[in-house]
Formats: C-alpha cells, sequence, structure tokens
C-alpha cells in the first residue's frame, strides 16, 4: 500500500529549508492570528465575541501544516498568557484562558493541527470540497 503525502502551501513556495525559517513562520503566524483576533464582533447575548481567529487557525493549519501550525498557536497563547494584547476584545493573561472564552483558544492548537495533518496527509487545501471540508473539521473541534 503506497502512502501519498502532500506539501502544505509554504513548503511549496520555500522547498529550501533554514534553521530560522521556522521560527520566522512561526512568529509571523502568531502575529497574523493576533490581527484576526482583533477583527471581533461583541454580540449583546453572548460573553464569547465572533472573531477572525477561526479563520486564522485554519488558514495557519493549512499554510503551515500540522506540525508548525500547532506550534504557531500555541506561541500565539504564550503571547496573550505573557500579557501581549494578542486576544480579541483587548483580554490578556491567564484570565482570558480560564474565562468564557478559553475552551476555544485551548481547541485551536488542536484544530491547526487536525488541519494540517488533513492537507499533508490528503491534500486537502487543492480542490474546493475537500478544503471546505477539512475547515469544517477544524471548526468541529473549537466550536462547541
Amino acid at each position: 500500500m503506497q502512502t501519498t503525502s502532500y506539501s502544505p502551501l509554504l513548503k511549496t513556495l520555500f522547498p529550501q529549508r533554514t534553521s530560522l525559517q521556522p521560527v520566522l513562520l512561526v512568529l509571523l503566524g502568531s502575529l497574523f492570528l493576533g490581527l484576526l483576533a482583533q477583527v471581533s464582533i461583541i454580540l449583546p447575548f453572548t460573553p464569547v465575541p465572533i472573531t477572525g481567529q477561526t479563520l486564522g487557525v485554519a488558514l495557519i493549519g493549512a499554510s503551515l501544516g500540522r506540525k508548525l501550525g500547532f506550534l504557531t498557536v500555541i506561541t500565539y497563547l504564550g503571547e496573550g498568557v505573557a500579557g501581549l494584547p494578542v486576544f480579541s476584545a483587548g483580554g490578556f493573561g491567564i484570565a482570558k484562558i480560564l474565562g468564557p472564552t478559553g475552551g476555544y483558544l485551548v481547541a485551536f492548537p488542536f484544530a491547526a493541527a487536525l488541519i494540517g495533518f488533513l492537507v499533508e496527509k490528503y491534500g486537502a487545501d487543492r480542490k474546493f470540497f475537500p478544503t471546505l471540508f477539512s475547515m469544517l473539521a477544524g471548526d468541529v473541534i473549537t466550536l462547541p
């Protein structure tokens, strides 16, 4: 039985790996996720806003793959816990992880890893419906 593996987008675009490249990708990805978190729609009936974070997690998982996607989102969470204002609605620190949005935040690295896995294993970013399925699978992990 032959297994086919696919490269995520950034490995395809930058096939020559340097030792600094993964570090830069993780830092740029966490910055990207922090910027998308600032896109926030506060809803009056829930303490959990609609944010761009879910989109960011999906794009990071699909473009970086399972390992770097997971590390990128973990880095983002670490930045927020350390006190950087990267979370939505201006929140930061461990209180944000322990608050009403904490379950979403904790699930984000696993969603990125799942999407990255589907991309690497099945080429889920190559066609519309497999991409849609992989993004929905990540949302199932993130959204209760």
